[in-house]
């Protein structure tokens, strides 16, 4: 592997160890550092608990995050605010899945400015057998033994990550000099504190149907309970997404952003 190709890997392990970090530090409301480091194949097959993702669009592979349970299991404890159990049953996975997909968000919005649109798709950890350890991410936490993460990558990743430039590719286009100017003027801007609405559903009413509510009167949506809710921001839908429960706190995983839903 060339030199060009060892420094976008790194970069690459780079923004996850950042977006870990990033993560957890929100959700345990501590700060917490991630550093990367050479991992060897025997501290990779050792780990009990995986997580894999390939990517489409401007970058194509396979990887996964592999940990042991133990790591694992105090991972979802912070994440969830559940004890460990005894033995690892399909919950625990789905929490760890959804962790990493978060994982993933950060990565993929980072990647964006530089690589352009990334999809990471969870995948089935039995077809990844390609893989090969690209680094240990071992993460710092306030007050308590450091946890270790390794990342894996397939052959197509390592060279879509050398192949894929800017330059080369032209689904991310140059930015004039007016378009950098507004996004000089927007990072003005990035700071401002916003309020956004989890809206479930609406219904329009009578005033007197209205007048006549009282505690225990049940009213009637327009959505029905599988349908995603939307995420409000001044009366424009932003988002759309399913509800979920972090740490006691309802939360929305986001599965669809942008102009397509920005009719409410």
């Amino acid at each position: 592997m060339s030199q060009i190709d060892v420094d976008l890997q790194r970069k690459f392990v780079g923004l996850w160890s950042n977006a870990i970090a990033s993560v957890m530090g929100q959700i345990a409301g501590a700060e917490w550092t991630a550093e990367s480091r050479e991992v060897s194949p025997a501290q990779a097959d050792a780990a009990e608990i995986h997580v894999g993702f390939t990517l489409q669009k401007v970058l194509a592979g396979k990887m996964r995050l592999t940990l042991g349970r133990k790591d694992a299991w105090r991972l979802i404890a912070i994440f969830t605010g559940d004890e460990a159990t005894s033995e690892w049953n399909a919950e625990q996975q789905e929490a760890i899945e959804e962790l990493c997909r978060q994982f993933a968000g950060q990565v993929a919005t980072a990647l964006k400015p530089e690589r352009g649109e990334v999809d990471f798709k969870l995948a089935v950890a039995p077809d990844f057998a390609a893989v090969e350890p690209a680094a240990a991410i071992e993460l710092t936490i306030p007050d308590a033994e450091p946890i270790l993460l390794c990342l894996e990558i397939d052959i197509e990743l390592q060279r879509s990550l050398t192949s894929q430039t800017r330059e080369e590719n032209p689904s991310v286009p140059t930015p004039s000099l007016g378009e950098n100017q507004s996004a000089n003027n927007l990072d003005l801007l990035m700071h401002v504190e916003l309020s956004v609405t989890l809206r479930f559903g609406q219904r329009e009413m009578l005033l007197q149907d209205i007048l006549d509510l009282q505690s225990g009167s049940v009213i009637e949506l327009d959505r029905e309970i599988q349908e995603p809710v939307d995420l409000v921001l001044d009366g424009r839908i932003i988002a759309r997404g399913q509800v979920v429960v972090v740490d006691g706190n309802y939360g929305l995983r986001v599965s669809e952003v942008g102009p397509a839903v920005s009719r409410a």
